[in-house]
């Protein structure tokens, strides 16, 4: 009898051991670690910075849980709280102002935090205040110059035409939303033609003031028709598109190009797919999401984020995505 229970507690002792093996060793794999998880708060208006469908997805692959917060100016400090509350590495900000809430900031900075914002580019005081701060996204004069690009390809091969003879670029724009960040993007696609020597003059305006006219056909029908139209959405593409067909000036001898530029990939190819424009350029929300989740997986697993980039930042932790671009132009 005394040796059965000699034999079980000998039996139990090895178990023990065994199991207790089996623990280090889970643990000293990290086991049973927490999840690392990446938060995202979204921006007031909610515009499609980022793919927030893919983005989950790809931190899926690594392992990294996703938590986004829908947030306003009102509840900032609860979403704040609700990321504090989650364990969260890492926190993506959409940003419509380029500025950051101070809560966030400060918790970030407690908390040792990496914070990557997408949107509108911080000022450079701002991202200097942080050394664990980043951003991610574009520039609306690469949008300019994306289309500047292939508006001078574009006059090279005859699709915009001089149609005067006078080797001046007669131009308008159409702007329902206006504001600086779209008045940069047609100036920058201005002066990326001009850097090639294409150089241009502004019709549809004011004599005045410079500003464009109301357009619509009543206003324009006694305007002189314009060489190239520019506008920076689609349904400002689709107004100078219908207007221009009306005065018929996409029909005669010398017809008018448009040329666009859109916020995806996507949009952009619906637009060439109804031959509405030459060129659209487009914000590439496919290549900055995918900056934004190889950032949100090194600052989870490394101790720089920025590190063995497949894209690199600037001096100032800047990652500025290029606008990509579709067109019927011919390659050359």
């Amino acid at each position: 009898m005394h040796r059965a229970v000699r034999i079980i507690l000998k039996l139990f002792a090895v178990l023990s051991a065994v199991g207790l093996c089996a623990l280090l060793y889970l643990f000293s794999f990290g086991y049973f670690a927490p999840v690392p998880t990446v938060g995202y708060l979204s921006s007031e208006r909610q515009l499609p910075y980022l793919d927030l469908e893919a983005l989950e997805s790809e931190l899926a692959t690594q392992e990294i849980s996703f938590l986004p917060v829908a947030v306003n100016q009102q509840d900032y400090a609860t979403a704040v709280n609700t990321l504090l509350e989650a364990k969260v590495n890492v926190v993506v900000v959409s940003t419509d102002s380029g500025a950051l809430d101070e809560t966030l900031l400060s918790m970030a900075k407690e908390n040792g935090l990496s914070l990557i914002l997408v949107g509108s580019s911080p000022s450079d005081e701002l991202i200097a205040s942080y050394d664990k701060m980043w951003y991610v996204g574009s520039e609306p004069s690469l949008a300019g110059e994306t289309l500047g690009n292939a508006i001078k390809q574009a006059s090279e091969q005859g699709v915009v035409l001089d149609a005067n003879g006078d080797h001046l670029l007669q131009y308008a724009y159409y702007l329902s939303e206006d504001g600086p960040y779209y008045q940069t993007m047609v100036e920058s696609a201005l002066e990326q033609g001009e850097h090639y020597g294409l150089f241009h003059q502004q019709l549809l305006a004011d004599a005045e003031s410079g500003e464009p006219l109301a357009f619509d056909t009543a206003t324009l029908v006694a305007q002189p028709q314009p060489e190239l139209i520019l506008a920076t959405n689609e349904a400002d593409l689709r107004t100078v598109h219908q207007v221009a067909q009306e005065l018929g000036w996409l029909t005669n001898e010398t017809p008018t190009a448009l040329a666009a530029i859109a916020p995806n990939v996507k949009q952009a190819e619906t637009l060439m797919a109804e031959n509405l424009c030459f060129a659209v350029a487009y914000y590439d929300l496919q290549a900055v999401t995918e900056t934004v989740a190889e950032l949100a997986e090194n600052s989870v697993n490394s101790s720089y984020a920025g590190e063995d980039m497949l894209r690199c930042p600037d001096e100032t932790g800047r990652f500025y995505i290029p606008f990509g671009m579709i067109s019927n132009l011919p390659t050359t």
